[in-house]
């Protein structure tokens, strides 16, 4: 179940922030702050998702970390980027909702957050590619040294 739970909850902040971006610079562009609270709204989602992800983490590793196919390498990447990401997210979602709270003007709310947004995005896209080869061996470095494959076919069992 944690494992499971893990993969709904972890699409939260790899997704949102991309879906952000648009309606960021929509929101820039028009001035409008019923688009920037929309902007936020999808920020916070992202920020709540990626401290659900990084709760989950853990119950989920040790769900899958024994079954056949499991990269040991790939849990250790995805869990040594994850702290970073989730910061970088939770960060963002931090900043856009004080922009709103003390209602800073979007033309000077929105280049602040949209570039902690990219960050946020690429952090979580970083961190998310380790994750999707933990247990998808097409998504791994197939040009790794061998003695790394073999590590990995080693805690098949």
């Amino acid at each position: 179940m944690s494992a499971h739970l893990h993969l709904i909850v972890n699409h939260l902040p790899v997704l949102g922030p991309l879906l952000a971006v648009p309606v960021i610079l929509l929101a820039w562009s028009r001035q409008d702050r019923g688009v920037w609270s929309a902007a936020v709204l999808l920020l916070l989602l992202s920020g709540v998702g990626a401290l659900a992800a990084t709760w989950t983490g853990e119950p989920a590793e040790e769900q899958v970390e024994h079954l056949a196919g499991t990269s040991e390498a790939a849990l250790e990447r995805h869990e040594d980027r994850a702290l970073p990401a989730t910061i970088a997210t939770t960060t963002t979602a931090v900043v856009a909702l004080g922009t709103l709270a003390l209602r800073v003007p979007v033309s000077a709310a929105s280049p602040v957050v949209l570039v902690l947004t990219l960050l946020s995005a690429g952090a979580m896209g970083w961190t998310a590619q380790a994750g999707g080869q933990i247990r998808h061996p097409e998504l791994r470095d197939t040009t790794a040294p061998l003695a790394e494959l073999s590590h990995d076919a080693d805690h098949d069992d």
